[in-house]
């Protein structure tokens, strides 16, 4: 379990978006009350919000020696149905606003919000106690594929996420991101291990009620993918000058565009506030690499390894060590996932995976800092050449349209949002593009481009 020492119990709190807080010293006494529920080594599915309950959930689960898989409360009963059938918990911990009805489930425990049912049927399987996370890969619900994570994979990226970040008990921050999704489960938890506190909102930045919470609270750093940073731009940097307590920026989740990261960067380096850019995968628990943005960084980097990892380019199984020279991004770390679970028989045990072939690829400059250049499935063969569909969208993406390449059936199928009426720029036969005019593109729950369902519609 992550460990809070007594002084941070004492002093520090998470706080609501309701005007209330709730200490880490109370929050330690109420945890008690479901740890006693639960018995230990045993599965746990946690259907959760990004609300202050959750949190309080997720807080007793952590401090209990029991596997937690952490899905998103989004779920409807037919993809809810279809993890509890594969996993088959112990015990289900779900809204009251979801009302499932699960069979073989009895409730044992309520509060205002949540229901804690315990499986009717003895589950007769052996449940490796080191794994403490199941988690989906992509924040989507639509593969049932998990990602088994150690707590000591989490307790020693959360280490060093606060090490580099310089978070303290007197950090506060503000979070928007759903519980399940990696980038946001690292934010819960560097500050709980640092005892800091943390406000979970449903305000969307453009809302009035978001900045009068964080306004009010003081916080200190604010975290959010590229889609945060896009809108925050828009309605004007000059927000964050009513932030008195700002210390820092961070990024994950994907790449910014060029014109955002200028942006940010140069409002950062103006009013003296620090941006970190950060990269990282799920089965890295989840950072991977991290870089402090100055004046000199003149585009979005990923940076170097974080504090205890290694990060480094192969081709052919062959390290490269040209700069410039394009590789597959491969990370090393004692924060390696111990590989996939697709039911129940994958929990009795754990892998030893010495290295992450991350599927991104990438160069690194004379400083030793790396830059992503695309996907290594996202390469396609067409009449010959190689093409970065990364690279199509890149090109075709203006400000009044968001854009999305796919490859099938020896077509590029371009998706916008826009009519776009000049494909002369990617230099490919118009025979072989195919333009999809969408209102909006669909998203992922961490703001990806949800490619998934953009090839349905091709295949539909």
């Amino acid at each position: 379990m992550i460990n809070l020492s007594k002084k941070n119990l004492q002093n520090n709190s998470i706080l609501a978006s309701k005007n209330n807080f709730i200490s880490f010293k109370f929050l330690e006494k109420q945890s008690y009350n479901i740890r006693k529920k639960i018995k230990e080594n045993s599965l746990v599915i946690f259907f959760a919000n990004n609300d202050v309950e959750s949190i309080m959930l997720y807080y007793a689960l952590l401090k209990h020696d029991v596997t937690i898989l952490l899905l998103n409360d989004t779920l409807n009963l037919k993809e809810a149905l279809r993890y509890i059938k594969d996993y088959k918990p112990s015990y289900i911990l779900f809204p009251k606003k979801n009302d499932y009805e699960i069979d073989n489930f009895k409730i044992i425990f309520e509060n205002k919000k949540f229901y804690l049912s315990k499986n009717r049927i003895h589950i007769n399987y052996i449940l490796n106690n080191d794994i403490k996370f199941l988690l989906t890969t992509s924040g989507s619900t639509r593969d049932p594929k998990c990602v088994k994570i150690t707590l000591d994979s989490i307790k020693k990226n959360t280490e060093s996420i606060i090490e580099y970040l310089e978070i303290t008990s007197k950090d506060k921050t503000v979070t928007t991101m759903p519980l399940n999704y990696s980038y946001g489960l690292s934010v819960i938890n560097s500050h709980f291990m640092a005892g800091a506190s943390i406000i979970p909102t449903h305000y969307s930045v453009i809302e009035k009620k978001f900045w009068d919470l964080i306004i009010k609270n003081k916080i200190t750093n604010l975290n959010g993918v590229p889609y945060f940073y896009e809108i925050l731009n828009r309605i004007g940097l000059k927000r964050l000058n009513e932030l008195k307590k700002l210390r820092f920026l961070t990024q994950a989740g994907g790449g910014l565009e060029q014109n955002v990261f200028l942006s940010l960067k140069n409002y950062c380096h103006k009013n003296k506030k620090l941006f970190y850019l950060m990269y990282g995968q799920t089965e890295a628990s989840p950072r991977i690499s991290y870089i402090k943005v100055n004046k000199n960084i003149l585009k979005p980097s990923v940076g170097k390894a974080l504090p205890g990892g290694k990060l480094y380019l192969i081709n052919n199984n062959k390290n490269i060590n040209k700069i410039d020279t394009e590789g597959e991004l491969t990370y090393e770390g004692p924060n390696i996932f111990s590989g996939y679970a697709e039911n129940f028989n994958d929990l009795k045990k754990i892998e030893t995976i010495k290295f992450l072939n991350t599927g991104d690829l990438g160069i690194f400059d004379k400083k030793g800092n790396f830059y992503i250049t695309g996907r290594k499935n996202r390469f396609i063969k067409l009449f010959g050449y190689r093409i970065n569909l990364d690279h199509v969208e890149d090109i075709l993406r203006s400000k009044k349209s968001n854009v999305a390449a796919i490859f099938s059936k020896d077509r590029i199928y371009v998706f916008s949002e826009k009519k776009i009426n000049n494909f002369k720029k990617i230099n490919i036969p118009k025979n072989k593009i195919i333009n999809h005019v969408l209102g909006k593109l669909p998203k992922l729950k961490n703001d990806k481009i949800d490619y998934k369902r953009l090839e349905k519609k091709i295949n539909d």
